[in-house]
Protein backbone atom coordinates (compact mmCIF):
# COMPACT_ATOMS: atom_id res chain seq x y z
CA UNK A 1 0.00 0.00 0.00
CA UNK A 2 1.22 3.27 -0.88
CA UNK A 3 0.52 6.81 0.64
CA UNK A 4 -1.40 7.71 -1.93
CA UNK A 5 -3.48 4.90 -1.10
CA UNK A 6 -4.00 5.49 2.38
CA UNK A 7 -4.67 8.96 2.25
CA UNK A 8 -7.19 7.67 -0.01
CA UNK A 9 -8.83 5.75 2.52
CA UNK A 10 -8.14 7.87 5.68
CA UNK A 11 -8.65 11.58 4.25
CA UNK A 12 -8.08 12.80 8.18
CA UNK A 13 -4.73 11.70 7.66
CA UNK A 14 -1.40 13.71 7.03
CA UNK A 15 1.42 12.70 4.76
CA UNK A 16 3.57 13.27 7.82
CA UNK A 17 1.16 11.00 9.98
CA UNK A 18 1.35 8.09 7.32
CA UNK A 19 5.24 8.65 7.10
CA UNK A 20 5.63 8.58 11.22
CA UNK A 21 3.49 5.54 11.15
CA UNK A 22 4.88 3.33 8.75
CA UNK A 23 8.33 4.58 10.23
CA UNK A 24 6.93 3.07 13.39
CA UNK A 25 6.38 -0.24 12.04
CA UNK A 26 9.52 -0.73 10.83
CA UNK A 27 11.16 0.02 14.14
CA UNK A 28 8.80 -2.44 15.36
CA UNK A 29 9.55 -4.58 12.97
CA UNK A 30 13.25 -4.36 13.20
CA UNK A 31 13.40 -4.43 16.93
CA UNK A 32 14.94 -7.58 18.65
CA UNK A 33 13.72 -7.84 22.11
CA UNK A 34 14.55 -10.86 24.54
CA UNK A 35 12.09 -11.42 27.24
CA UNK A 36 13.73 -13.26 30.06
CA UNK A 37 11.29 -15.87 31.70
CA UNK A 38 11.63 -17.74 34.79
CA UNK A 39 12.49 -21.63 34.10
CA UNK A 40 9.48 -24.07 35.04
CA UNK A 41 11.57 -27.12 38.11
Amino acid sequence: MINQEISTDYPYLEEVDIQAALLYAVQIANARTVISLPLAY
